[in-house]
C-alpha cells in the first residue's frame, strides 16, 4: 500500500482502494491520452496500460515523465551504485529520469551517454509519430526479438552470439559497434547448412521444455503442471536410493530439484504464482539447505521473483514477474479433442452413455423399429461388443430388431451416433 501524510498530521497513514480516484473522475470520453502496454495480454486477462512511459535501453531506461534516478537493485557495491547514479543524475535533464539497469554495471560515461541520446532521440520520434497519427492507432512497436535478445541478454558471460540470417547480422553487429565494442568479436553470421537450432541443440531443448517431466541428474523428476491460477511443481525421487539413509537420499534429490526448478521456470518463462511441492525432510537443517539452494538460484534470475520458505508440509511458494505469455502457451495450441484439458471421456463412459441414449429412445419396443445402429469408435464399439454384449442382445429382444454396432475409423472417442431404422423411415 501506498504511504500517504494528512496535512496538519504526523504520522503516515495508509491508502486504501476508496482513498484512491475512479477512473472515470480522470479520464473524459473522448479524452486523447498515450499510454504504454507495460504488461502483455495473458489468457483472459487484458493487457496492462499505463501513461508512465519508460523505454528500455541497453544501459537505461528513460522515464519521459518522471523526475527520478534509480539503480538496480541487483548492483549491490556501494561505490558502483553512488558512482552510476551520479551519472544517470548528469545526464537527466528537468522532468525526466532513468533508471540504471543491471548490465551497467562497470559501464563507463561514454556508452551511458550515447544509450541516453539514444533513447532521448527515439522519444522524438515517438512524440512526432503521435501528434500526426489519429487515435486510436500505434505511435511505437517494441524492438523484434533479434534486437530485444542483445539489448537484454548478450552479456559478459556469453562467449558466442550465432545469428544465421545476414540481415539480422548486420543489425545484432550496429547495436554492438555502440554499445557493446567489447563485445563485437563474440558476434558471428553461421551460415552452415544444418539448421542451427539442431546444431546447437536449441531444438532438443525447446521438445524437453514442452514436456511436463524434467529428469534430474540423481535419477528423481519433477512434474510441472501449469493451471489458470497457478503452476505447480512435484518433485519426485524416483530410483534414486543412495545415500547413509533416507534422509540422506532425499535431501540429495531435493538440492537438485531446487537448482533445476529455477532453471526452467526461466527457460519456460513460467510467472505468477508457483508452488513446490518438495520430498518431506524431517530434520529442520535439511529444509534450512533447500531454502538457502532455491534462494541462491534465484539470485540470478533477471526476472523479478520472491519466495515463501518450505511450509512444514514440505510446499514452497513463489511469484515470479510475468509480462507476457510461457513457452508452452506460445509454441503450442489446445488440443481439439480434449479442448485443452489433457483427458478425454474413457471407453467405458462412452459405451454407458451410447447404452443410456439406446434406452431414452427405444420406446416400449412395439415392432415399429426394424434395426438399431451404432456407430462409434473403434475402441467403443470393441468395448460394447467384448463388455456389453448381453445388454446389446437384451435391447434387441425388447425391441424385437437387430443392434448393430459399426466401428467408425473417423470417430474421436467421445463421438457417437444411434439410429433407428424404424419401418418406412429413418430416426436418429
Amino acid at each position: 500500500p501506498e504511504t500517504t501524510l494528512r496535512p496538519g498530521a504526523n504520522r503516515p497513514r495508509f491508502a486504501t482502494r476508496s482513498d484512491r480516484p475512479r477512473i472515470e473522475t480522470l479520464l473524459q470520453t473522448g479524452q486523447e491520452i498515450l499510454v504504454q502496454a507495460s504488461k502483455d495480454s495473458i489468457g483472459t486477462k487484458g493487457a496492462r496500460l499505463t501513461t508512465q512511459i519508460a523505454l528500455p535501453g541497453r544501459f537505461l531506461v528513460y522515464m519521459p515523465f518522471s523526475d527520478h534516478v534509480g539503480v538496480s537493485r541487483r548492483i549491490t557495491d556501494e561505490a558502483e551504485r553512488e558512482r552510476l547514479r551520479d551519472l544517470a543524475d548528469q545526464l537527466k535533464g528537468p522532468g525526466e529520469g532513468f533508471i540504471v539497469r543491471t548490465v551497467c554495471e562497470g559501464v563507463s560515461s561514454d556508452l551511458l551517454a550515447a544509450d541516453a541520446t539514444s533513447l532521448r532521440q527515439l522519444w522524438t520520434e515517438i512524440k512526432a509519430n503521435r501528434d500526426s497519427a489519429r487515435p486510436p492507432a500505434l505511435v511505437h512497436s517494441e524492438a523484434d526479438v533479434v534486437l530485444r535478445t542483445v539489448r537484454d541478454v548478450f552479456s559478459e558471460d556469453i562467449g558466442r552470439f550465432l545469428l544465421d540470417d545476414a540481415g539480422d547480422y548486420e543489425r545484432v553487429l550496429d547495436f554492438a559497434q555502440r554499445f557493446l565494442p567489447n563485445m563485437v568479436d563474440r558476434i558471428e553470421l553461421y551460415e552452415d547448412a544444418a539448421p542451427i537450432f539442431e546444431v546447437t541443440g536449441v531444438e532438443r531443448r525447446i521438445g524437453r521444455a514442452l514436456g511436463s517431466k524434467v529428469r534430474l541428474p540423481s535419477g528423481g523428476y519433477l512434474v510441472i503442471e501449469g493451471t489458470e491460477a497457478l503452476t505447480s511443481v512435484d518433485v519426485n525421487s524416483g530410483r534414486h536410493t543412495s545415500g547413509k539413509d533416507l534422509e540422506d537420499t532425499i535431501l540429495t534429490v531435493n538440492l537438485e530439484a531446487a537448482k533445476v526448478v529455477v532453471e526452467q521456470l526461466r527457460l519456460r518463462d513460467i510467472g505468477g504464482i508457483i508452488v513446490v511441492d518438495f520430498i518431506d525432510m524431517g530434520e529442520e537443517e535439511h529444509r534450512a539447505q533447500v531454502n538457502e539452494a532455491v534462494a541462491e538460484a534465484m539470485a540470478a534470475d533477471p526476472a523479478r521473483a520472491s519466495m515463501i520458505p518450505l511450509s512444514e508440509f514440505g510446499l514452497l511458494q513463489m511469484t515470479r514477474r510475468r509480462v507476457r505469455e510461457d513457452l508452452a502457451r506460445n509454441l503450442l495450441a489446445d488440443c481439439a479433442h480434449c479442448a485443452g484439458t489433457g483427458r478425454t471421456k474413457s471407453q467405458e463412459t462412452v459405451g454407458y452413455e451410447i447404452l443410456r441414449e439406446i434406452r431414452r429412445n427405444a420406446g416400449a419396443g412395439d415392432g415399429s423399429v426394424r434395426e438399431l445402429v451404432v456407430r462409434c469408435s473403434s475402441d467403443v464399439a470393441r468395448w460394447l461388443i467384448e463388455v456389453e454384449q448381453g445388454t446389446l442382445d437384451a435391447y434387441s429382444a425388447i425391441l424385437g430388431s437387430s443392434v448393430r454396432v459399426v466401428s467408425e475409423s473417423g470417430f474421436l472417442r467421445d463421438r457417437f451416433a444411434v439410429s433407428f431404422q424404424v419401418r418406412g423411415r429413418e430416426r436418429a
